[in-house]
């Protein structure tokens, strides 16, 4: 990019909390140092990237967004096939009272209903 450029380019926002419907652009993995995937950027084309973590186990916001954009496959390039797709993606503060903290996380569930919580700061 030129500096020019750079000079018109807005600055992307976060996803404000809620449910958002938004245009899937790509997912890029992330590993550590084995090459073990850790997590995912999704890009979309409203906001700054959401990171969702991935685990040995089940993926359940992986599976919730390969889902919705049609695909059986966690292959990159399948998925990025679908840039373009409209998603829906929702932003929510998770409570953790055993360890005293708020988490911010995005659910890529359609049927997502906000969780009856109050984050902890607004509880004392």
């Amino acid at each position: 990019m030129k500096l020019n450029e750079l000079k018109n380019k807005e600055v992307m926002r976060a996803m404000p909390m809620g449910k958002h419907e938004v245009t899937f652009v790509r997912i890029e993995y992330r590993t550590d140092e084995n090459d073990e995937v850790i997590g995912a950027w999704i890009y979309i084309a409203e906001f700054k990237p959401l990171y969702i973590p991935i685990f040995d186990g089940e993926n359940f916001q992986l599976d919730l967004l390969t889902e919705q954009l049609g695909v059986e496959s966690y292959d990159p390039d399948e998925i990025n096939k679908c840039q373009g797709t409209k998603i829906i993606a929702h932003k929510y503060i998770r409570v953790d009272v055993e360890r005293q903290q708020d988490f911010t996380n995005v659910s890529f569930n359609p049927r997502y209903r906000e969780p009856d919580e109050t984050p902890l700061a607004q509880l004392a």
